[in-house]
C-alpha cells in the first residue's frame, strides 16, 4: 500500500539509521554555519517548525499577519501564539498561493497588518517579486515559510529563502527534509527585536524516543496494511500517541532541536539535489512551473471521493489531501480565527484538490497512473 504520508519519506534502512544515530556535539552548530550561509542571516533550531514561525512573528511585533487562506493549521496556530491576529489571503484563481492584487486588497482592509508569510505552496513558487516590492514600500515584515519549497527557486532565478526578512524552516514528517521534527528561523535583517530568549531546552526523552521509533514503526505499518496486523498497529499507536495526528501539537519556542534530528537534516541537505532531481524525474511529462521543488503533485478532480477509492482498490491509500479545507485538518477550522466564505478560490480550492505523492516509496509508472485516474474522475 502506497501512502501520502506515515514516513513513506523512509526505507527500511534510513528508518533503521534515524532509529540508531547519535548526533554528534558539533551537530548542531555546524547545521547553524551551514544554513547561516546557505541563506545568508543568522540562524536558531527549533523543535519544531511551528515554534521557529512564532518567534519570527513575535520579532516583527505584528499584531496582525497575513497568511495564505489555503494552509495548515500550524502557520495560524504559530500565529496567534505570537500574539497576533491572522489576516487570511484568498489564493488567486487557478492557482495555489496569493498574488499582489489579494495582498494589495486585503492591506487597504486591514492596514495593521505589517508582516506576510510567503508559502510556496506544494514547493509552487509564489510570485515572489512584485509581493517583496510591495512589502518594502508598505513597510511589511515578508517572512519566507519553507515548509514545502526547501531548494525551490523563484522565476526570477533566486533560491527561496534568499529574499525575505525572515525564513522559516521544518524538517518535520513529511517535508523534502524529513527528520520527523525540528524547524529552524533565519533572520536576514537587524531591523528586528532580536532581545528574545533563544531556544535552549533539550526535548523530553519520551518525544525524542517517539520520534526515533515514527520511521520505523510506520514502515512497519505500510508493509502490513493489506492485512489486519497493519490496520490494529496504526490503530493501537495513534490511540497511545506513538503515532500523533497530522498537524497537531503544541507552539514550543524554547525547545531546540536535538544533535541527532541537526545530524539527520544536514544529511538531507547533503542529499537535496539529488533529491529535487528525483522528484523532476517523476514528473517529466508533467507541466509544472520552473525552479518548482514539488513536496505533493496538487490535482483538481470533479469527484474526490471517487477518485480516493479508486485509488485505494489500486493499493494507494491518499486520504491525506492537503488541503481539504481552507485551514487543514478540518477539526482546527474553528480554532484558526477563519471566517467561513471569507475567501472563495481557497474554499473553492479545498473542495476539489487530491496530492499525488512523489516520495521515495512511488516510482514513475505509479505516479503515471495516479495522474490519469485523476485526469478521468
Amino acid at each position: 500500500m502506497i501512502f501520502n504520508s506515515l514516513g513513506s519519506n523512509f526505507s527500511f534502512a534510513s528508518a533503521f539509521r534515524h532509529l540508531v544515530r547519535r548526533g554528534e556535539q558539533t551537530s548542531r552548530s555546524d547545521l547553524v554555519q551551514y544554513l547561516e550561509s546557505r541563506y545568508n542571516g543568522t540562524a536558531s533550531l527549533f523543535y519544531r517548525g511551528r515554534g521557529a514561525l512564532a518567534r519570527a512573528i513575535e520579532m516583527t511585533g505584528a499584531s496582525h499577519v497575513g497568511i495564505n487562506a489555503y494552509t495548515c493549521y500550524a502557520v495560524p496556530q504559530a500565529v496567534m501564539a505570537a500574539g497576533a491576529s491572522p489576516v487570511y489571503l484568498d489564493v488567486a484563481k487557478d492557482s495555489h498561493n496569493y498574488d499582489l492584487k489579494v495582498l494589495s486588497r486585503s492591506y487597504k482592509k486591514q492596514p495593521k497588518m505589517s508582516a506576510v508569510i510567503a508559502q510556496n505552496t506544494f514547493g509552487i513558487s509564489i510570485d515572489i517579486e512584485p509581493i517583496e516590492k510591495f512589502c518594502r514600500d508598505k513597510g511589511i515584515t515578508l517572512i519566507e515559510d519553507l515548509a514545502h519549497s526547501v531548494g525551490m527557486r523563484y522565476k526570477d532565478g533566486r533560491e527561496a529563502g534568499t529574499v525575505g526578512d525572515l525564513v522559516m524552516l521544518s524538517f518535520g514528517r513529511d517535508k523534502h527534509i524529513d527528520a520527523v521534527s525540528g524547524g529552524a528561523l533565519i533572520v536576514r535583517t537587524d531591523r528586528l527585536n532580536d532581545d528574545l530568549p533563544a531556544p535552549h531546552l533539550d526535548p523530553e526523552l519520551t518525544k525524542r524516543l517517539r520520534d526515533r521509533i515514527y520511521p520505523l514503526l510506520t514502515w512497519k505499518v505500510r508493509k502490513s496494511y493489506k492485512y489486519t496486523v497493519g490496520r490494529v498497529l496504526l490503530r493501537a499507536s495513534l490511540a497511545i500517541g506513538l503515532i500523533s495526528r497530522s498537524a497537531g501539537g503544541q507552539v514550543d519556542r524554547m525547545t531546540r532541536m536535538s544533535a541527532q534530528v541537526a545530524a539527520e537534516v544536514l544529511l538531507g541537505f547533503k542529499n537535496l539535489d539529488a533529491d529535487i532531481s528525483r522528484r523532476q524525474k517523476l514528473l517529466a511529462d508533467v507541466d509544472y512551473p520552473p525552479g518548482s521543488n514539488m513536496l505533493r503533485l496538487p490535482m483538481k478532480v470533479s469527484d474526490r471521493k471517487l477518485f480516493l477509492s479508486s485509488a485505494k482498490q489500486n493499493s494507494y491509500s491518499l486520504i491525506d489531501t492537503w488541503y481539504d479545507s481552507p485551514v487543514y485538518p478540518s477539526r482546527y477550522l474553528e480554532k484558526s480565527g477563519y471566517t467561513a466564505s471569507s475567501c472563495p478560490n481557497a474554499e473553492t480550492l479545498s473542495a476539489t484538490l487530491v496530492n499525488i505523492p512523489l516520495h521515495i516509496n512511488i516510482d514513475t509508472e505509479q505516479v503515471s497512473k495516479l495522474i490519469e485516474m485523476a485526469s478521468s474522475t
